[in-house]
């Protein structure tokens, strides 16, 4: 056969070459297979890294208790002097081991349990540039009309609802910061768990639920979240100006038909 005649035929350099050659392409394959694994460990090392260096950070409200979670939750002021505001203070704490920057608190009001049912009800309001890791920080925040979304009617710009609204209607209080590598995170603290408003009173398991629930004699936990929470704010869901412009003229706290829920 041609081929065992030229196996034959090679002398002892060919072998060696032959043997060499193999040797190398070998050396190659090992040394890729290496690389690409040193990657993915240098790759999961760094995300141990951001995740080891992540802030925890959440609110301890003034004077909270069971009934009343976000404390001194309070509407000051005279509304109709356009002087009202929400007054709320407290204490942040971080108990994680990095530190948590651009920290802005929001309220929110909730018609579901998905995230879809969630929409801000207030801008961002800052807190404080910096918080160091394991450190604390007290607050006293004022929400006035400057901080609620604005929508254009005519040639001006008004708030798409009253602060005595969003006083009422506010069940979540939001903690919004990042760490220093840019990623964003929110501590979610609600008034308590989410019931839907419409589900029948007679259902006896949701009424067992119930007396669990007020039996428990704590406050609600808050929730520890990745990534920033739903942007829809109250104006997504004004369908027409003109019905905001009803509202503004019969009342001093725009109502605009709720959705879903």
């Amino acid at each position: 056969m041609p081929f065992l005649v030229g196996l034959r035929s090679m002398d002892d350099l060919d072998w060696i070459t032959l043997v060499l050659a193999s040797a190398t392409v070998f050396l190659a394959f090992v040394t890729w297979r290496l690389a690409r694994s040193t990657t993915a460990t240098i790759a999961q090392a760094e995300r141990h890294h951001i995740e080891d260096r992540r802030p925890f950070c959440f609110i301890e409200f003034t004077g909270a208790y069971r009934q009343s979670p976000f404390g001194s939750f309070v509407l000051e002021g005279a509304s109709f002097k356009g002087g009202a505001h929400i007054n709320f203070s407290g204490e942040i704490v971080n108990y994680g081991n990095g530190p948590a920057k651009d920290v802005a608190v929001y309220l929110r009001d909730r018609r579901g349990i998905q995230e879809t049912d969630a929409w801000r009800m207030t801008i961002p309001v800052p807190v404080c540039s910096m918080i160091a890791a394991a450190g604390k920080l007290s607050f006293n925040i004022q929400i006035s009309e400057d901080d609620i979304p604005k929508q254009r009617l005519g040639d001006r710009s008004v708030p798409v609802m009253g602060i005595e609204m969003i006083f009422n209607d506010a069940y979540e209080v939001v903690l919004e910061y990042r760490n220093v590598f840019d990623n964003v995170f929110s501590t979610v603290h609600a008034k308590g768990r989410y019931r839907d408003p419409h589900a029948s009173m007679n259902d006896s398991a949701q009424q067992t639920e119930e007396r669990i629930a007020l039996s428990i004699p704590r406050l609600p936990m808050p929730v520890f979240e990745k990534g920033r929470k739903s942007c829809r704010y109250f104006n997504d869901f004004v369908p027409d100006p003109a019905a905001l412009q009803m509202a503004m003229e019969s009342s001093r706290s725009p109502v605009v038909p709720k959705y879903g829920g």
